[in-house]
């Protein structure tokens, strides 16, 4: 009975402490996974239909500049500078050739086939 007891107790204080220790840095972690998720929709949205061209002309001296337009959903409570900073990040990439989202999804579809 006593073993049983001493046992009992042994790993009653190593769960606790096991518990204590993961939820230490549950913090970070949830920041770090929305910073990455954020980077992701962002990514998604602007390869899935995010960003349409509306063919509108702006007089601009002797040329005309073509506006896009980029619908985000943000739900209350979101970190809206941070969104803004990836949509306008991306469209850079874009307009440099490069598309996050088509990379992200050839190595998406590198790591599924291994």
């Amino acid at each position: 009975m006593a073993l049983r007891y001493g046992l009992l107790y042994w790993s009653y204080n190593m769960g606790t402490k096991a518990i204590t220790a993961m939820t230490k840095y549950a913090k970070e972690f949830t920041h770090a996974a929305s910073v990455l998720g954020v980077f992701i929709v962002g990514a998604l949205i602007a390869n899935y239909g995010g960003g349409t061209k509306l063919g509108i002309s702006v007089p601009n001296g002797e040329t005309a500049a073509e506006v896009e337009k980029l619908v985000v959903p943000v739900k209350p409570g979101r970190n809206t500078a941070m969104i803004v900073e990836v949509a306008a990040m991306n469209h850079r990439q874009k307009i440099m050739g490069y598309d996050a989202a088509i990379e992200f999804t050839k190595k998406l579809s590198q790591t599924i086939q291994k």
